[in-house]
């Protein structure tokens, strides 16, 4: 018999383990201790993976903004592929949002090929309607989630149509914002269908900064990740 709280091999017929005399009762107060112990040791782990994750990407992002002051398109370059790797998304797509006007600046992920022929499809801005996640978020400043894109009735055959060419069937989209102002959108998606649950703004924005009118992000938050299908 398996100590729980040491691990120890014990005889069948012990009660109590030989190595730390704990109970070999699997519902005895220390075994709970130990189960409970061990859960929480596992979360922090987790939860520790996940923040030096974060800071990797901020890091990164800063980095490229250092080493390109002039030029913005190496960062949203940065931005898409940290948002794949952080989020383990299917595809990513980064928007900027400038004069009123939105424009596709990066992609990533989705059906082979299909990233290169989006970036062609919608790199001409255009002003932004309720006709797509990213354009819903900028006119919203608000993240914005659709569980399954081919059941929600917002949306029409077009976005449909980009949908099934990435071969994405759920999608988040969050506002890059300065100030209250949304200057850009870092939209995930996942193959499969999500939850329908809604998802929280607040903890979910992205707060940009960055010296003259250009804008950087740290991180998608951890809530992206629990509302994209894997």
């Amino acid at each position: 018999m398996t100590c729980p709280r040491c691990q120890t091999e014990n005889p069948a017929h012990a009660k109590f383990c030989l190595e730390c005399a704990s109970s070999l009762k699997g519902d005895s107060p220390l075994a709970e201790s130990y189960a409970a112990l061990r859960a929480k040791v596992e979360r922090l782990t987790g939860a520790l993976s996940e923040a030096h994750d974060q800071q990797t990407a901020t890091a990164e992002i800063l980095g490229v903004i250092s080493s390109s002051p002039t030029d913005v398109q190496p960062v949203f370059d940065a931005i898409a592929d940290s948002a794949m790797r952080l989020l383990a998304a299917w595809s990513t797509s980064v928007w900027r949002h400038e004069e009123g006007l939105i424009r596709l600046v990066a992609a990533r992920g989705g059906l082979p090929g299909s990233s290169e022929t989006f970036m062609k499809q919608r790199q001409s801005p255009t002003h932004p309607a309720h006709d797509s996640p990213a354009s819903q978020t900028v006119l919203t400043r608000m993240v914005f989630h659709s569980a399954d894109v081919d059941a929600d009735p917002s949306w029409g055959p077009p976005f449909r149509a980009e949908a099934k060419m990435r071969g994405f069937r759920s999608i988040v989209a969050v506002p890059m914002l300065r100030g209250k102002d949304a200057v850009g959108v870092i939209a995930v998606t996942g193959p499969k269908s999500g939850a329908s649950r809604p998802p929280r703004p607040p903890s979910s924005r992205l707060s940009l900064t960055r010296p003259s009118s250009r804008s950087r992000t740290s991180a998608c938050s951890r809530s992206c990740r629990k509302r994209i299908a894997r």
